[in-house]
């Protein structure tokens, strides 16, 4: 069962001193444990609620930061069924029990800005970074993969950690809206051009529509460098009219 987790869990004390732990402890042996169990790696735990020394009150991982750490810990008890675990977490000693339930839910690793970015800023390497989330939040039109991402800049302002769309990205716009470009018609050996306006911005390989500069009639064609723009078969009586 090969995968990626989060653990959605709820901390109970077995004993109403179970003080000698710190959350990180806990966290660590759980997640060793239970990458174990499941044959799976990097799970992540997330959205602790924790409740210590029988009053019921609870505490914020970072209230709890501070927490004396425990040296030795050792799972007692790990049960999963049904994406749910029951577990019991002692020190070595056996001294302080600490009752650990909670959820499994699969997660996926995606990239994501590392920083805001603004509207037309390139998307390198450097701003990229991978992060886990619950598969269940995972938008239909977010990027999952790098690939998609670098070489693009962004269609809108964008923000860090949130997840990225194929919206709020565009290729690199190499002709501008009413930019005067050279469409040119090429077959075999020969290859005819003329001025257009562009009627809309385009990257690389975008189809664009175009009006004849001298014609005024309507035709698109294929962005292939700044300033030039192919024109396909069909196109051909428009560019020469």
């Amino acid at each position: 069962m090969k995968g990626f987790f989060i653990f959605l869990f709820l901390l109970a004390p077995a004993l109403a001193n179970a003080r000698g732990f710190s959350i990180e402890a806990i966290k660590i042996n759980l997640e060793r444990e239970i990458e174990k169990k499941l044959d799976v790696n990097n799970i992540t735990l997330s959205q602790l609620v924790i409740k210590r020394d029988g009053s019921g009150k609870i505490f914020t991982l970072e209230q709890v930061e501070n927490a004396k750490i425990a040296d030795l810990l050792e799972i007692s008890k790990l049960e999963i069924a049904n994406n749910k675990f029951i577990s019991t977490v002692s020190e070595i000693s056996g001294k302080y029990n600490i009752s650990v339930t909670g959820k499994i839910a699969r997660s996926i690793k995606i990239p994501v800005l590392s920083e805001n970015i603004s509207k037309e800023t390139e998307i390198t390497q450097d701003l990229i970074e991978l992060v886990d989330i619950p598969e269940r939040t995972l938008r239909g039109t977010t990027i999952t993969g790098i690939k998609d991402l670098l070489g693009t800049v962004a269609a809108r302002n964008i923000s860090k950690k949130n997840q990225i769309s194929f919206t709020d990205i565009k290729k690199p716009t190499i002709v501008k809206k009413n930019d005067v470009v050279q469409a040119i018609y090429q077959v075999k050996n020969m290859e005819i051009k003329t001025l257009a306006v562009a009627q809309q911005e385009g990257g690389l390989n975008d189809v664009i529509t175009l009006r004849n500069y001298d014609s005024g009639k309507m035709f698109e064609g294929r962005v292939n460098s700044e300033g030039r723009v192919t024109v396909n078969f069909e196109e051909k009586e428009i560019v020469l009219k």
